[in-house]
């Protein structure tokens, strides 16, 4: 991670200074992107993992693949940060284009999420349809270990456990468990622990600390006091382990269902920690389901103009239409005033504008037209 901040701040370095950087090209910058999202993925930080998905996959660079790979992480890092209605609207329609493709891995992940997903809606039948087979049975795919592979075979599980067999959900983590200790996965092995421990398997916590220990950073920091706590059954301790794994993206571990942790804790804390896991699935929403003053309005509802733009185009024009200066529109998408400049050049030119005052201008004359407010 300390890697992942440097080349960061290499990369914004390079967009400011662009054009006096003449041999590096915007596609060695979405390259260099996907490899930090990877590292994100497993380093464990899930929600700087989620905010890179989010940009990627709202065109931060040209590229309609690196735009649907972000799409669909960005939909997996919300079945993880337990947004089960969001994550199902971002990928039930890739999970048809995996299916199109042939992509059996994409499709056997995105499934997994989304039988997650159908179970915790109640809907059983279709949820037992995704479930991905365990690892090595006939049927299940021979997919590497890896991230994807982890989140397929943890979201299955968590699946079956809703769909009310948590024995066989434990059995399935414990196996994987074994897996990743073979292949060296440290903290993949550890959060697979964790799970069986939420779902109940009090004998495996002296697996998880050890595991635990073996990992770096605040991660296997926070699964480590959260072994320790479970073993002890200090429903304070549990409760702040619980907050470390959230703030750092993994509310799975603190949702009350089918959850041993929780279950453990005492009322006053269980309370405690709703709000955190509320607080953190806000601050985690798809910017399309916030309830803000930037939220766009629906399309029948939109101004002719922005129909000319992309969506991140429109997005930047109307933030400028209500005053915002480039310096804060960067800021808020996490990109830098270069890129801000960049899209509002583009948004001139196809609409025929010279500056935001034009720009604004434009806007209430189409929404007097179109008659609205």
């Amino acid at each position: 991670m300390k890697l992942v901040r440097y080349v960061d701040g290499e990369l914004r370095n390079i967009r400011f200074n662009g054009p006096t950087v003449s041999n590096f090209h915007a596609k060695d910058a979405a390259d260099i992107e996907f490899q930090l999202l990877q590292a994100e993925l497993l380093s464990g930080v899930w929600n700087a993992a989620s905010a890179r998905a989010q940009r990627l996959a709202e065109g931060q660079y040209i590229s309609p693949l690196l735009i649907s790979y972000g799409d669909i992480m960005r939909g997996i890092l919300l079945g993880l940060g337990n947004d089960y209605d969001a994550a199902l609207r971002l990928l039930e329609p890739n999970l048809h284009q995996m299916q199109v493709a042939g992509d059996r891995g994409t499709e056997a992940l995105i499934g997994s999420v989304i039988a997650y997903a159908l179970a915790c809606s109640g809907r059983r039948v279709e949820a037992s349809a995704l479930v991905c087979p365990e690892y090595g049975t006939p049927g299940a795919m021979k997919m590497p270990l890896s991230f994807y592979s982890w989140a397929a075979e943890v979201f299955s599980c968590l699946a079956l456990a809703e769909l009310g067999s948590p024995q066989a959900a434990r059995l399935r983590l414990a196996t994987f468990a074994q897996r990743a200790r073979g292949g060296q996965h440290t903290l993949l092995e550890a959060l697979t622990l964790g799970f069986a421990a939420r779902l109940g398997d009090q004998l495996v916590l002296p697996q998880l600390r050890s595991a635990a220990r073996r990992c770096e950073g605040l991660v296997g920091q926070n699964l480590e006091a959260l072994a320790d706590a479970a073993s002890a059954k200090d429903s304070p301790r549990l409760a702040a382990a619980l907050d470390g794994m959230v703030e750092a993206g993994h509310l799975l571990m603190s949702v009350p269902s089918n959850n041993e942790f929780v279950a453990s804790m005492e009322a006053r804390d269980q309370r405690k920690l709703s709000r955190t896991v509320n607080g953190r699935k806000r601050a985690s929403a798809p910017q399309n389901q916030q309830h803000d003053e930037l939220q766009f309005e629906a399309i029948e509802q939109q101004p002719g103009w922005m129909r000319e733009l992309t969506k991140r185009e429109a997005q930047i024009a109307k933030m400028a239409i209500t005053g915002k200066t480039n310096s804060e529109i960067a800021k808020f998408n996490g990109v830098s005033i270069r890129t801000v400049e960049g899209h509002l050049y583009q948004v001139y030119s196809k609409l025929q504008v010279r500056n935001r005052q034009e720009l604004t201008a434009l806007d209430r004359t189409s929404r007097r037209t179109a008659g609205l407010r």
